[in-house]
């Protein structure tokens, strides 16, 4: 029986379907289920009962559990192996947007420093989209990326999820639009109709959701500046040079001089936080610590957020 096989059972398990195990592991779904029927040739026996729901037999739930086990203590063996042949290795090469590298990295490097100093991360800054280029070609190892829209080839493991917010300058008079709310103050976007708009460039991965939204509450953005940095979008925004979408984490830094955010009405923006990596990676052990490291740091930044 092979690993691969057991790996997309597993998904198909734990996905409820081919179709979404398909989607998460970037693969076909004739592929996944042909493995699948690879399987139950082997052993004999259906594996899953198929209908509008997918479940599993007795011998399919046996060889979940089981096989959840095997594909785990393969991933160890192979990363214990690769830090016995090459010890001096403790080299990894990982992709972060310079806006989340300034507030998620100090914390991350001391960490590091104090817990890991065997290992070495050279840290590699760009926007998402080219960091997911960086990753195909073998350039990076690693990338803390936003998980949508996926591109093919990645596998992305999704561990926090941002907010988007609305940002209007405070000296605006649709503020009193706003309503009140215990957390944030909510405000429709309909009063932003043909504002003038800050905005990130379309190549960033956020566009697609955003100009999805606007169509969605039948909205035009009147786009008077484009860049590739939060931090622009919200000093413009503070200057009263127009509104603008902006991550959660400029609100919660406390850094609102100059504008005040808003949660829209009925439709949150929300959008996953993810590691990514080229499909088919075999993660040691040690690139394993680093990766827990990276996630535990940034979801306790993220845990201290509070509006």
């Amino acid at each position: 029986m092979e690993i691969r096989n057991l790996q997309y059972f597993i998904a198909v398990v734990e996905a409820n379907g081919f179709s979404e195990a398909a989607r998460r592991l970037n693969v076909s779904q004739p592929a996944i289920t042909q493995c699948v029927q690879k399987m139950e040739a082997e052993l004999n026996t259906p594996l899953l009962v198929r209908g509008k729901t997918i479940t599993t037999t007795p011998a399919g739930e046996m060889v979940y559990t089981q096989g959840k086990e095997i594909v785990e203590a393969e991933r160890k063996l192979r990363g214990e192996v690769e830090e016995l042949i090459h010890p001096g290795d403790a080299v990894f090469h990982i992709g972060m947007s310079p806006f989340y590298s300034k507030h998620y990295m100090p914390s991350i490097f001391v960490d590091l420093m104090k817990k890991m100093p065997e290992v070495k991360v050279n840290l590699v800054e760009d926007i998402s989209v080219e960091l997911e280029k960086r990753l195909l070609n073998g350039a990076l190892d690693f990338g803390f990326v936003p998980e949508e829209p996926k591109v093919e080839g990645l596998d992305y493991r999704p561990f926090c999820i941002e907010e988007i917010l609305l940002g209007v300058p405070k000296e605006s008079p649709i503020n009193q639009y706003a309503t009140p709310s215990p957390t944030l103050p909510y405000l429709d976007l309909r009063y932003v109709q043909n504002m003038p708009f800050i905005s990130l460039r379309n190549i960033q991965k956020i566009s697609p959701l955003l100009d999805k939204l606007c169509e969605k509450v039948n909205i035009s953005r009147n786009i008077i500046y484009q860049t590739l940095d939060w931090d622009t979008v919200n000093a413009m925004i503070a200057s009263g040079a127009g509104v603008g979408f902006v991550p959660d984490v400029l609100c919660a830094e406390g850094d609102t001089k100059g504008v005040a955010y808003y949660r829209i009405p009925n439709k949150r923006v929300l959008r996953h936080y993810a590691l990514a990596y080229p499909h088919g990676t075999t993660i040691s052990t040690l690139a394993e610590r680093v990766i827990k490291l990276f996630i535990m740091r940034i979801t306790d930044y993220r845990n201290k957020i509070q509006f």
